[in-house]
């Protein structure tokens, strides 16, 4: 009794900083990642020799896209050994677990495919829906800057364009 008592002290300790670690270790590559991807961003920008680019929108769409989806970089590490290890450890002590109270239960898994096949799907499909949007989305985000800071305000009053309210 006591024995079991000091091992599951000792396995909640061992949790508890094996999980305090990776959360740090995690924090830390993120923050590399997304320095790095925001830095290779812009030195791509900075190579380009004219600013002729600045004024298509087509490549102010993809660019702030891009730097509004850089965070998903930076967790696509997790996702993946996220989905390894379920894959690999959770699935396969699932199946055990069912056939351990009857085989015929280990057929259940197949009914899991279809969520495998839409999560890889699913992101292509978003992906195409954010690009269509960019546009609309960068207008919102000027209107919404315009709008709601000094500088442009200051415009809008002294020219008169923004109405009376």
């Amino acid at each position: 009794m006591r024995v079991a008592a000091v091992g599951l002290a000792v396995s909640a300790a061992a949790t508890w900083f094996l999980r305090t670690v990776s959360t740090r270790v995690q924090r830390r590559f993120r923050d590399k990642v997304t320095i790095a991807l925001e830095a290779h961003v812009a030195r791509l920008q900075a190579s380009v020799v004219t600013i002729a680019h600045q004024e298509r929108p087509d490549y102010l769409d993809r660019l702030a896209m891009l730097r509004n989806q850089i965070f998903v970089l930076d967790h696509m590490y997790m996702s993946v050994f996220a989905t390894v290890g379920w894959i690999s450890c959770g699935s396969a002590s699932r199946i055990a677990l069912l056939m351990s109270i009857h085989p015929a239960l280990a057929l259940l898994t197949v009914f899991a495919l279809p969520t495998v096949f839409t999560s890889t799907w699913r992101p292509g499909v978003e992906r195409v829906a954010q690009e269509g949007g960019a546009s609309a989305q960068r207008l919102a985000r000027h209107l919404f800057a315009t709008a709601t800071t000094a500088p442009p305000g200051k415009e809008v009053r002294v020219t008169g364009i923004g109405g009376s309210a």
